[in-house]
């Protein structure tokens, strides 16, 4: 390629032009010299030299361009931009980058940036989440030649996840709402995510359960089309029954534009059920009934249910109900919660005012001891479970793990009481067939004697009794 070079020069004040010619690329000397004509003869004047440099290659484009999302964006709307260096070209003097998106009423918002030629990186923030950008990049050479534009990376979308996009799950996971966890994806603007991933550690780091795959939920608008919500569901969910300790959910959402955003959540689990009400004991009021029971863990209370409904929430070791009338029966039920909300298997107890063998007995029983969860029941307390069995599940201090133990004693209790009423029974039912033969002896008895001793009648051949006889 020529370029036509042209030579500027000034004579009384008056500019004139002098095309030099056609100059291939290159570096050249020009040298202008001045004369003037007077009286036929030409004066030199003097003479001036200039150094060109002839340059119309264009840079080549642009090599490795890349436009991802700014992770470490507070608010979004930031994006970072790579490209490779052009290391064979010395006369690369900057890059300009540009890029341009649609608003909301289809006009075009565009801008651009220009940058050292020795840079190969470019951040750039106020963009608005939400819009589809697209980016493209030149080089400029010192002879101001633009290179051909890169291959544009097309519709980026700026970070719209925020740096937390996850918030709802519970503080604490328990045995109530394990089964049902689903996550609530918050952003500044409406998610454009397709995948979200979630792997869960444990307190020392390790990978807990494989990745879950978190299933965004269809809705439903007022108009009754399909939509989609900010609620994920897990496909699958590890088995956090029977453990305690804290755990981190670590997020990966993917947006359709394959932008990552990662954040964390902390989350204590504890699924494990506290031990159940320990040497539960009731005492008769003249209106009412006082239990009482073994203190508590630091953090646990006891919820009270008469006949089925809640009526008392207790953190210390006793409960007073003077609210009874004579003659109805009263089922109770005693649940231990603890600080996260787990309850422990019921221990219950009836209580009848007029109902003296009932209330001869102040020591409740367990009316189930096989369930790892609170279950209510208005039947009367029946032991379902051998001591073994009732210590393997149980967790707590010293006195929880000998619950078992006294509860064979109170069935040994209430066995030797069944067995002393029913030899009292017999012993009465014996001593009232002895008096019944002892008495039906007697009789007998009287009713021979009688027969013996009865006179008979005196006929003709009798004989008076002084010896002498007469006749009429």
């Amino acid at each position: 390629m020529e370029t036509n070079a042209i030579v500027f020069a000034m004579d009384n004040l008056v500019i004139s032009e002098t095309s030099v010619g056609l100059l291939t690329d290159g570096s050249y000397e020009i040298k202008v010299e001045s004369y003037v004509l007077s009286g036929g003869v030409t004066y030199n004047l003097g003479e001036d030299k200039v150094g060109v440099t002839v340059d119309n290659t264009a840079p080549i484009a642009v090599q490795n361009f890349e436009v991802k999302n700014n992770q470490v964006a507070p608010i979004g709307g930031s994006v970072v931009m790579t490209w490779s260096l052009n290391d064979t070209d010395t006369s690369l003097d900057s890059y300009i980058v540009g890029w341009e998106a649609l608003d909301e009423d289809g006009l075009i918002v565009s801008g651009f940036r220009e940058v050292k030629g020795t840079e190969n990186s470019l951040t750039v923030e106020g963009l608005v989440n939400g819009y589809n950008y697209s980016f493209a990049i030149v080089a400029v050479d010192m002879a101001g030649n633009f290179s051909p534009e890169s291959e544009g990376v097309g519709l980026v979308v700026a970070d719209i996840m925020g740096p937390n996009p996850v918030t709802t799950l519970p503080a604490a996971i328990n045995l109530k709402n394990f089964p049902s966890i689903d996550f609530q994806i918050i952003s500044n603007e409406p998610l454009n995510s397709d995948k979200i991933e979630v792997q869960i550690k444990d307190d020392g780091g390790n990978n807990y359960g494989p990745v879950i795959t978190l299933d965004q939920i269809i809705g439903i608008d007022e108009d009754g089309n399909e939509v989609l919500t900010d609620v994920y569901e897990a496909s699958s969910f590890p088995n956090f029954l029977k453990v305690e300790g804290d755990f981190t959910f670590n997020f990966t959402a993917i947006d359709l534009a394959e932008n990552e955003t990662e954040t964390s959540i902390k989350v204590k689990v504890d699924t494990l059920a506290p031990s159940y009400l320990t040497n539960l004991k009731k005492t008769m009021l003249p209106n009412g009934v006082k239990f009482s029971w073994d203190p508590l863990a630091d953090g646990q209370k006891v919820n009270i249910y008469k006949n089925d409904m809640l009526i008392a929430a207790v953190g210390g070791y006793f409960f007073d109900d003077t609210d009874l009338i004579k003659g109805q029966n009263y089922t109770y039920s005693f649940v231990v919660v603890d600080e996260n909300g787990n309850g422990s298997v019921p221990v219950g107890a009836i209580v009848n005012l007029d109902n003296a063998v009932s209330n001869q007995n102040n020591s409740a029983v367990i009316a189930a001891a096989a369930v790892s969860a609170p279950v209510l029941t208005t039947e009367a307390p029946v032991i379902t479970s051998s001591t073994s069995e009732k210590k393997d599940e149980v967790k707590g201090d010293q006195s929880s793990k000998e619950i078992a133990g006294n509860k064979d004693e109170n069935k040994d209790d209430s066995l030797k009481d069944d067995s002393s009423k029913v030899g009292t029974i017999i012993l009465i039912i014996f001593l009232a067939a002895l008096t019944y033969l002892y008495y039906r002896k007697r009789l007998e008895f009287a009713e021979n004697t009688k027969a013996a001793v009865k006179p008979k009648t005196a006929g003709a051949s009798a004989k008076p009794k002084n010896g002498n006889s007469k006749k009429k």
